[in-house]
This record gives structure tokens, C-alpha cells and sequence, in this order.
């Protein structure tokens, strides 16, 4: 819900979420965010942790633009956001 309504109050460019982010109907934030009219060009990253691994192709399925694998290299982390923001 915080997520929803901080996205109603700014434009986002680039969103990060967690694996586990989900919305009372059991959707990833990166769903919604792909189904929703004014939202669906926001750039999104999933962190996972890698016993994730196996359920990180179903995700992008469902609209995770990239996923990034924890514990996160911060230099490489910074990099593949400004090449979101492209």
C-alpha cells in the first residue's frame, strides 16, 4: 500500500522491489505496476535472493523489466540503474 500511494504522489523512473512484495491479491508489485496505465513505463528491478533462482523467469514473465541477485556488488548495482535510466 506505502508503494501504491508513494507512486501516486511523484513520478518514479526506476522502481526497486523486493522478491517478496506482493499486494493483497498475491500480484508482485511489478504486475500491477505493467497492468496500470500511467505506471507501465517505470523501469522495474526485482532483488532476490538466489534460493529465488528457479522463480526469477516467472517473475520477468509477469513483468520485472531485470532482476538483481542478492547480496548486491553496489558499483555493478549503481551501473545497471543508470543503464535503466537510459
Amino acid at each position: 500500500e506505502e508503494a501504491y500511494a508513494a507512486l501516486d504522489s511523484m513520478e518514479v523512473d526506476v522502481l526497486i522491489s523486493s522478491f517478496d512484495m506482493r499486494d493483497e491479491d498475491d500480484n508482485r508489485l511489478c504486475y500491477v505496476l505493467k497492468q496500470h496505465p500511467l505506471w507501465n513505463q517505470i523501469f522495474t528491478f526485482v532483488l532476490a535472493d538466489r534460493e529465488h533462482l528457479p522463480k526469477l523467469s516467472q517473475v520477468m514473465r509477469k513483468g520485472a523489466d531485470d532482476v538483481m541477485l542478492k547480496p548486491l556488488d553496489k558499483e555493478i548495482f549503481l551501473t545497471r540503474i543508470d543503464v535503466a535510466l537510459r
